[in-house]
């Protein structure tokens, strides 16, 4: 998965002292100094947040390449003018002409619903909606160099920029991502059969076919094949309740073993990355003394910090969804068993007392 670290054999290790110091332990806050707090710019990786990102979307009774051009397009309520903007071959060419067109009664007023009524149609595409979900609970912001303060934070310099700009898209994205986190989120195609009565975590569900692949891989098939549902109810025999706590509290021993390998593994994932993060700043550091013309200024070095150890912090990705799959198993298997302790008080009272 990534360059240093790899979550197959440290999640099955064998041989291995399960007790090994939590990250938190072992660095306190080392880590937390160098983990990204925000996604700044959306570009790169993120790319899928911009206006100006190609990905077409049904909205009303037409399709836009862009919500650069919905929005545009939305401006005016003639239609020959909308037209030419929907046609523009570009999004900068479809913001070219919407500064054009004749603008409607009250737009200024009702931009902001405008825009989020834009986004809102983008992200109805279930894999839009997974990449923006997998974002977790980062504060978007659409950082520019472009002066505009109304819709994202511009990091140009200028003494008139220098404040935080208000970030209406970042914050329309934000709460999109919010409402997400309440829907259910079906499993990506293909993938569906014998995870389908699982409660797998939602930020694994909204992974690419692949990536959730490689996860469930490192699971256990034994762990992978527990179901929500029991088969058992108040017809059933006191035996057939004990055989099924004994079975459910072998399954939480093993769960709670993986969960434990899991850990493991996401602690070495997440030094590996601090070591890449110190070797890129080491590496960096050089670059400058040799040539100051490479000095980065503070939010390009960050961006440019995220790239380089890419591979490290997909790996801490990885390893994290792995051990949330495996504790979200744990949960499961405890609420089965509190379920089997109630029907067996049910099933033993209805059978005189006696097992």
């Amino acid at each position: 998965m990534g360059r240093n670290v790899g979550l197959d054999h440290r999640v099955r290790p064998e041989g291995v002292d399960m007790t090994a110091p939590t990250m938190n332990e072992t660095t306190g806050e080392m880590f937390d100094a160098k983990w990204p707090t925000a996604i700044d710019e959306f570009r790169g990786e993120y790319e899928f947040l911009s206006n100006f990102a190609r990905t077409p979307f049904q909205w009303g009774d037409r399709t836009y390449p862009t919500v650069e051009h919905a929005f545009q397009c939305m401006k005016t309520t003639d239609p020959h003018e909308r037209e030419r903007v929907v046609s523009a071959a570009t999004p900068g060419e479809a913001k070219a002409r919407g500064r054009q067109v004749t603008l409607r009664a009250g737009w200024d007023r009702n931009r902001l619903a405008v825009m989020e009524g834009a986004v809102r149609a983008k992200f109805s595409d279930p894999r839009l909606a997974r990449m923006l979900a997998a974002t977790g609970s980062l504060p978007l912001v659409e950082g520019n160099r472009h002066h505009d303060q109304f819709w994202g934070d511009c990091r140009c310099g200028r003494p008139d920029c220098a404040r935080s700009g208000e970030n209406q898209l970042g914050q329309i994205l934000m709460r999109v991502r919010a409402d997400l986190a309440t829907q259910p989120v079906p499993a990506p195609a293909g993938r569906a059969g014998k995870d389908d009565d699982l409660s797998i975590p939602a930020p694994m569900l909204r992974l690419d076919p692949e990536t959730r692949g490689r996860i469930l891989d490192t699971i256990p098939a034994r762990i992978r094949a527990m179901r929500t549902r029991l088969g058992l109810d108040e017809t059933s025999t006191p035996d057939q309740v004990t055989t099924m706590q004994t079975l459910l509290m072998g399954r939480l021993e093993d769960v709670h073993e993986t969960m434990r390998a899991c850990a493991e593994a996401l602690s070495e994932a997440k030094e590996a990355l601090i070591r890449a993060q110190t070797d890129a700043l080491d590496a960096y550091d050089k670059r400058v003394a040799d040539d100051p013309t490479q000095r980065l200024t503070e939010f390009r070095l960050k961006h440019a910090l995220n790239g380089w150890v890419q591979p490290e912090r997909e790996d801490v990705r990885l390893c994290q969804l792995a051990y949330d799959y495996a504790e979200a198993r744990s949960k499961l298997l405890t609420k089965q068993l509190t379920g089997c302790e109630s029907l067996a008080k049910t099933v033993t009272a209805a059978s005189g007392g006696y097992r």
